[in-house]
């Protein structure tokens, strides 16, 4: 769990050098767009940060079962496109080998008010 939360960290600082200790180099990432290697991981962190430059995350429940951890987390921050305030609300499953991420399963979206 504790893996996960720094790279939570490195999403919030836009820090795509932590993956390189976090992930592992044949990551696998299942999103709505796609699947995603490292590479794509680390391109998705800098858009993000490029979009959401405040964004704070909040876990709100994690739990481990076996080699994954499951996480519903919450994140504020500024849409830097409209500078609005915005919520997001995302579940994340990873699975980690040798205490780094090797995949994951994620999913966002945006909460109205």
């Amino acid at each position: 769990m504790a893996t996960f939360r720094e790279m939570l960290s490195a999403w919030q600082l836009g820090d795509v050098l932590k993956a390189d200790s976090l992930v592992s180099p044949d990551y696998i990432g299942h999103v709505s767009s796609g699947d995603r290697n490292i590479d794509g991981l680390k391109e998705r962190i800098s858009a993000f940060k490029s979009m959401y430059r405040d964004a704070v995350f909040q876990i709100e429940d994690q739990f481990a079962v076996g080699e994954k951890v499951v996480t519903r987390m919450t994140a504020h921050a500024t849409d830097a496109a409209t500078g609005k305030p915005i919520r997001m609300m995302g579940i994340n499953i990873s699975r980690f080998s040798h205490a780094r991420m090797s995949e994951e399963w994620a999913t966002w979206e945006v909460v109205r008010a």
